[in-house]
């Protein structure tokens, strides 16, 4: 759609970790005119304070605190500048490989990427190839040019960055062999070498000086641009970075008049306004007065359903937005109990051409898998904005170094960099839909942990919801309550004590999350809060992680410090969280269940509504306390000690406090891990003993 009479385009910064990507956008939209001479300053004296002075214009990008300590970003951040033609939102988005989740979220959006490269000492390690068996890290410009391909990225700008490094001295010798490297690099990772050779401008750069953002530098005379062709055939001469946005990117075509498509990656309480979900249009127009659904949380018996009352972009109204657009929406209606969830995709009420999906079929093109998989593996599926752990339950064929480039029909496994048709099973309610209805909810990304090792396109989906079938699934949301919790197996414990779920000693919240989730992290204190306010009767909070790496799950929980004191596990394979998420009919996270001292569930949502709090009274309160260990001698007041001055105990004093009351220690071999085991179990509770 067009904006202030511009049409809008979204790109996506992209490369590995410090190669200048944020301080290139903060720079590029100064000499835009997006960032006052007075924030500047600021930004600078922020950077300054914390001894990084050259990350001035990164700060502006960067806005999380974390990401300003760090120096690195993690989150997808949006900003929005202009050239003669066109309305620019910027997705800037993380090169640190932790955060390889965030930058598949972010590409997924784009019209048109910058991959970054640095033309410093790094360059190598950006671009090295890697290898699991030597223990060799893939370099982050490797890795994103080839998720950028797969993800369907259709333009391309490469900016070799830093071009005012010692190592690169402005040089036109280590430009042209920086130049012939990424080309080589990107035809290796999949792109085809005629669209490189063509259709990629190439431009040497400096964001943190500014040559060849928006004039022709003076400190590279040798540079006299480059031809190239855009996606319309025209030929275009590109000096600058501005030239490329401005005069060789090009509107891709705009589905307006297709059925609406929105996934949603943001949900916001604004005060004085309500609630305002965040998201980009896919295909389809939204404007005030639709009324909408969002699957798949919404079902036929528990219905998650709303009417846009306002949309806006970049903070102002507008009548109506359309495909490429990053909209704000105020939706009024939404039912607290069963609110949208981040990954849902907005889709108009009279709309019945979705369906949740029981299998779909995907072309993929494996990349890093260590070994071979076979049916069974279940890797996390991301398509936009959603994502579910995905089980293979078939392969139709392969083609690769395997089999002499032929087709060889069901084989019974997959190894590295080979093409093959699968079908895959959601373990949770996903949404996707094949290539030819909708582009952008066909391309999927699979993730274990934090490498990417399979991309493709959706080909084919095959609906599991008859009508009875969708009557049956609805109902089952609320059929789980006053039920048997499913025992639950498989499960790696990372912090506390392994215990049964359900436990049947007393009342428990088992609530399943993921490190991705924003709403997830939200939700870490209140819980905490939760599992100390119950504790006197027996309230065991357990947090199931969904398929992350536990090595990786237990690092975080221990970064994440007083904000989870209750006891953690990781779900290995997918098989809990199926076994809870899908008995009770729900898809979305973080969905936590409350459940009786029998073994009942009681209630399940979201564990931040009013009604689950409400529910986890009740059922507190009618549950018994739990009985002493041991004759009673006396009572044991509860540890009132801060952290630090636990630290500054001694080892001794720490197994003292846990022998009084009869916790164990047992494989607690760290100081900080007996601090936790304390905090965790022996604060604002007193024991008789």
């Amino acid at each position: 759609m067009a904006t202030d009479g511009k049409k809008h385009l979204s790109i996506v910064i992209c490369g590995h970790v410090d190669s200048g990507k944020s301080t290139t956008t903060g720079r590029l939209i100064f000499e835009l005119g997006g960032i006052a001479e007075r924030e500047l300053e600021k930004l600078k004296e922020e950077a300054a304070a914390l001894g990084k002075s050259s990350f001035a214009f990164a700060f502006y990008m960067d806005r999380q605190k974390e990401e300003r300590e760090r120096g690195v970003t993690i989150s997808c951040t949006t900003k929005e500048f202009f050239t003669d033609q066109f309305h620019y939102t910027i997705i800037d988005a993380p090169g640190h490989r932790d955060f390889i989740k965030n930058m598949i979220s972010g590409a997924a959006q784009a019209d048109v990427c910058l991959l970054m490269v640095p033309a410093d000492g790094n360059f190598t390690t950006a671009i090295q190839k890697g290898d699991h068996k030597a223990g060799e890290i893939q370099g982050q410009t490797r890795q994103h040019a080839r998720l950028l391909n797969l993800l369907g990225v259709k333009q391309l700008i490469v900016g070799v960055n830093k071009m005012d490094a010692d190592t690169a001295g402005y040089k036109q010798e280590r430009f042209n062999e920086i130049s012939s490297e990424m080309k080589h690099m990107l035809v290796r990772v999949g792109w085809k070498p005629d669209f490189v050779e063509k259709c990629v401008p190439v431009l040497p750069i400096s964001g943190w000086m500014g040559d060849n953002l928006i004039k022709k530098s003076e400190k590279m005379t040798w540079w006299s641009g480059c031809d190239v062709e855009a996606v319309d055939g025209k030929k275009i001469h590109i000096d600058t970075l501005l030239d490329a946005l401005n005069n060789f990117v090009q509107v891709p075509e705009r589905k307006t008049d297709a059925a609406l498509r929105l996934p949603i990656s943001g949900i916001y309480k604004i005060k004085g306004v309500g609630d305002v979900l965040a998201g980009r249009v896919e295909q389809g127009v939204v404007k005030p007065g639709d009324e909408v659904i969002f699957m798949p949380t919404h079902t036929t018996a528990n219905k998650c359903e709303g009417k846009v009352f306002t949309v806006e972009m970049h903070h102002k109204r507008v009548d109506k937005a359309g495909p490429g657009d990053n909209v704000g929406m105020n939706i009024k209606g939404l039912d607290k109990g069963n609110m949208p969830r981040t990954g849902d995709v907005m889709i108009l009420k009279s709309d019945a051409t979705l369906k949740q999906v029981k299998d779909f079929t995907a072309q993929i093109q494996t990349l890093d898998i260590p070994g071979e998989v076979k049916a069974g593996y279940s890797p996390i599926g991301f398509v936009r904005c959603g994502r579910s752990a995905c089980r293979i339950t078939g392969i139709n064929w392969k083609v690769g170094k395997e089999t002499g480039g032929k087709k060889l029909e069901a084989p019974h496994s997959l190894k590295a960099n080979e093409m093959a048709e699968v079908v895959f099973e959601p373990c949770q309610p996903l949404v996707v839909d094949s290539f030819k209805n909708c582009e952008g909810l066909s391309r999927i990304a699979f993730l274990d942990g934090n490498t990417a090792v399979m991309l493709g396109k959706v080909v084919k989906t095959t609906s599991n919801l008859s009508t009875n079938e969708a009557s049956v699934l609805a109902s089952r949301q609320m059929a789980l309550v006053g039920k048997p919790c499913p025992t639950l197996t498989g499960l790696t414990f990372v912090k506390g004590d392994p215990v049964a779920i359900p436990s049947r000693t007393g009342p428990m919240v088992v609530e399943i999350w993921a490190t991705w989730c924003g709403p997830c992290r939200v939700a870490f204190p209140h819980l905490s809060q939760l599992a100390h306010k119950y504790r006197a009767k027996g309230l065991l909070v357990v947090g199931i992680n969904m398929g992350e790496e536990a090595t990786h799950i237990r690092n975080f929980v221990q970064q994440q410090g007083d904000k989870i004191v209750y006891t953690v596990a990781v779900d290995d394979s997918g098989a809990a969280a199926q076994a809870l998420m899908g008995a009770a009919g729900v898809s979305g996270i973080p969905h936590a269940f409350i459940i009786d001292a029998s073994g009942t569930v009681q209630h399940h949502g979201h564990p931040m509504e009013p009604k689950f709090a409400q529910k986890l009274d009740e059922v507190c309160s009618a549950a018994a306390a739990p009985p002493p260990a041991g004759p009673p001698k006396r009572e044991l007041p509860p540890v009132s000690a801060s952290r630090e001055e636990l630290a500054g105990m001694p080892v001794r004093a720490l197994k003292q406090i846990l022998e009084e009351r009869g916790i164990s220690y047992a494989g607690l071999a760290e100081k900080s891990e007996l601090v936790d085991r304390i905090l965790e179990r022996c604060s604002n509770v007193s024991y008789t003993r």
